[in-house]
């Protein structure tokens, strides 16, 4: 995780204070959409289409903060650390299904429904939002 930190940290910084940084970015946004498009074959996505605001990315981010930290999820977590009869690897998938079950209910609430939704959410947040300072400080609370 550090050393992804460091990588975000400097391709940033790159992107910001190099000449080549317009270029930078747009290799990185087209890095993506390649990745997207061969893990994902089948959905139908458009990368042409315009981002969310950053009003509304900052709002989902908001809303999940909120859940995860509410006492009903922790309730509902609390029960699967606590299960005695899950292995350690189905605690962390239980976890993982529990955690994305409620970011997809909250970025429905904003258009993004389904499997796609939830891919063009996270190319939104990683493509047009990277680097931003007030989307990262949140995040990094995620």
């Amino acid at each position: 995780i550090q050393d992804m930190e460091q990588f975000k940290k400097l391709l940033f910084k790159a992107i910001k204070q190099t000449r080549q940084g317009p270029e930078i970015l747009a290799i990185h946004q087209q890095n993506w959409d390649d990745w997207i498009s061969y893990v994902f074959p089948k959905l139908n996505l458009d990368f042409s289409k315009e981002p969310i605001t950053k009003t509304k990315m900052i709002r989902i981010i908001d809303q999940l903060l909120e859940e995860i930290t509410s006492k009903e999820f922790v309730k509902d977590v609390s029960k699967i650390i606590n299960n005695p009869k899950l292995s350690v690897e189905d605690k962390g998938r239980e976890l993982l299904i529990e955690v994305s079950n409620r970011h997809r209910a909250i970025m429905a609430k904003y258009g993004f429904k389904g499997e796609e939704g939830y891919i063009e959410c996270q190319r939104s947040l990683v493509v047009h939002f990277f680097g931003d300072e007030d989307i990262n400080a949140l995040s990094q609370n995620v």
